[in-house]
């Protein structure tokens, strides 16, 4: 990351795990980057036809952002495609699982640094996307190692492979080890997932 002396430019690795419509054609973007956590930026121009970081104001866009911080408040000013993770919302179910992994990130990270995490669900995407790992697994595992960088202290889940697939110990597929994770995301964390009603 750089810091300028003047308009304080930071650059950062970042997937976008929330997009909000601001005003009338700004968004503002939760950004889980590599190096510093959750940074709030806003997007400006971004849901005009013609705006030229179209590819960066959306749910999985994964670029290094330019940003400038003022008084605590972040603007993007540039930005620089890495690899493109659309191919995620091709598969509704995929979609909705990876909307769940997103807004999980989102819960456990806050402002902490979490390199390891990042690299875990980009690892997560890249498994479901290119290696046909079972999504549903994916999923579980990515929440679980959430849960343990939360410091939950519940019964431990474990994985274990049967049968070609991985599954948490206790449920007998990895349907309910995704749910039995993401209540206790929910319980830890005393949120409700908004993602994970649609599942």
């Amino acid at each position: 990351m750089y810091t300028g002396s003047k308009n304080k430019m930071q650059i950062h690795n970042a997937i976008v795990v929330r997009a909000t419509d601001y005003k009338e054609s700004d968004r503002l973007l939760r950004l889980f980057t590599y190096d510093a956590g959750i940074i709030t930026a806003v997007i400006k121009g971004v849901k005009n036809p013609k705006a030229k970081l179209k590819f960066a104001g959306g749910l999985f866009s994964f670029c290094e952002y330019s940003l400038t911080e003022k008084g605590g408040f972040y603007s993007v000013v540039g930005a620089s495609p890495i690899e493109s993770l659309f191919a995620i919302t091709q598969n509704p179910d995929m979609f909705k699982l990876a909307c769940v992994m997103l807004e999980v990130s989102d819960v456990v990270v806050g402002s902490a640094s979490a390199p390891s995490l990042f690299i875990e669900l980009l690892k997560a995407f890249k498994g479901m996307l290119y290696d046909r790992q079972k999504p549903y697994f994916v999923a579980a595992d990515y929440i679980t190692k959430c849960l343990e960088f939360g410091g939950y202290s519940g019964r431990p889940m474990t994985f274990a492979p049967t049968a070609g697939t991985l599954e948490i110990a206790g449920p007998t597929d990895n349907k309910a080890a995704l749910y039995k994770a993401c209540y206790a995301i929910e319980k830890h964390f005393d949120v409700k997932l908004k993602a994970f009603t649609v599942l």
